[in-house]
């Protein structure tokens, strides 16, 4: 008897151990795709403020 419920109670937690292991995963996932989409919007405020700065520099040079 003792043996069926000390199964039972590590059962439990490896169930709760892997739920908590995939949110952890989803949260790295969702957090990467954050770092990502920043650094994409970063890349693309940079090239456009350069683009920007290239045409003032070209104005002036007419």
């Amino acid at each position: 008897m003792t043996s069926l419920t000390s199964a039972q109670t590590s059962g439990k937690c490896v169930k709760s151990s892997l739920k908590i292991t995939s949110l952890h995963i989803l949260e790295l996932i969702s957090l990467a795709a954050l770092i990502k989409l920043h650094v994409i919007l970063e890349f693309l405020e940079i090239s456009c403020e350069s683009e920007s700065v290239w045409f003032a520099f070209m104005k002036e040079r007419q």
